[in-house]
């Protein structure tokens, strides 16, 4: 990945632990095999909250170029660009699936951990596409990093759940449409989204 000045890195690490929360281990872990191999010995800045288990400066010692800028305590409703435009959005679009599930009683545990990094993952996949760049840069934006606003976006309610179509794009499949696939377009029921889990 090449590097510059105006570029801005989202990603998401999902792991487990025994205590279900996040440990000061797995931020070490995050920082060793997914920031630093992605950054490498290039200049950025790190802006993260002030939880406890990653304020430690031992945890980014290999990269001698890093700024860590720390959201301070009761702020991160204000200044933290997830829960400012992100987080909501995510919501939006991981709750229909609950929703779906209980409202047809699937039989599907949403609870178990290989579901909750599956919904997850789709749920992020859908969320990376380029038709909600300007959504993130609004978050930046609204949180006071970035000085032009970037405009108006569409929401996930818009891009991925309205449509008028009456049944599944798949070849034979009757079934009602549940959600729109934010990269190729395709209206998909429940089974062939996340059953078949339709990732790009």
């Amino acid at each position: 990945m090449d590097l510059n000045r105006d570029t801005v890195l989202f990603f998401m690490y999902i792991s487990g632990s025994k205590s279900g929360k996040l440990t000061t281990s797995l931020v070490q872990y995050w920082v060793d095999n997914l920031l630093l191999p992605i950054v490498g010995q290039k200049k950025f800045i790190l802006i993260s909250d002030s939880w406890g288990g990653q304020r430690n400066k031992n945890l980014y010692e290999k990269m001698k170029k890093l700024i860590r800028l720390e959201i301070p305590k009761k702020t991160t409703s204000m200044i933290q660009p997830l829960d400012v435009g992100w987080n909501r959005q995510y919501k939006y679009f991981v709750r229909p699936i609950y929703n779906h599930v209980r409202l047809y009683n699937l039989d599907i545990n949403l609870a178990q951990r290989n579901n909750i990094i599956k919904l997850n993952s789709l749920a992020y996949n859908q969320m990376t596409s380029p038709k909600f760049i300007t959504m993130v840069q609004y978050a930046w934006y609204q949180s006071g990093y970035l000085k032009q606003n970037p405009g108006s976006f569409q929401s996930t309610q818009q891009v991925c759940f309205s449509f008028d179509e009456h049944c599944c794009c798949t070849a034979n499949c009757k079934n009602t449409p549940f959600v729109r696939c934010s990269f190729c377009s395709d209206v998909l029921c429940f089974s062939h989204f996340y059953n078949d889990y339709h990732i790009h």
